[in-house]
């Protein structure tokens, strides 16, 4: 059987009549679909895979992570060295995602460590460091 052109393009050659050639035969209309549905599905998974990792704001992973009880960087990094840094929403690399960010400030501020580095106007007025709930009832 002729080929024709059609293979120079990242397009399957073409046989005589037209159908694309799959090298041992002929493809049938199922079998084009299922190979551009596992080429599509590929190229999606790909893109997937490729795209930066977006984590919750900086002032809510420092709540989440004062909340946790860290007391130093390095329980911190001992903590996730363990795998147990379960969540999606938040880095394990705080100071690399947040200096990135514009928002990093320090470990202690991070931590909640530093009392005199509130965290936000609730903090501030509260005098909530440590990240616990505000019952807004109460002021």
């Amino acid at each position: 059987v002729a080929f024709a052109a059609g293979g120079d393009k990242g397009e399957p050659p073409l046989g005589s009549d037209g159908e694309e050639e799959d090298g041992g035969g002929f493809l049938t209309e199922s079998d084009r679909i299922r190979l551009t549905r596992a080429r599509l599905t590929e190229e999606y998974n790909r893109s997937v895979r490729r795209r930066k990792r977006v984590f919750v704001p900086y002032i809510d992973a420092c709540l989440w992570a004062r909340r946790q009880g860290f007391e130093s960087k390095e329980e911190w990094d001992e903590w996730v060295d363990l795998g147990e840094k379960r969540t999606p929403y938040i880095t394990a690399y705080p100071e690399r995602y947040y200096t990135e960010t514009g928002d990093w400030i320090s470990w202690d501020h991070f931590l909640g460590l530093d009392p005199d580095a509130p965290l936000g106007v609730n903090a501030t007025e509260t005098g909530n460091t440590r990240g616990e709930a505000v019952d807004d009832a109460e002021g």
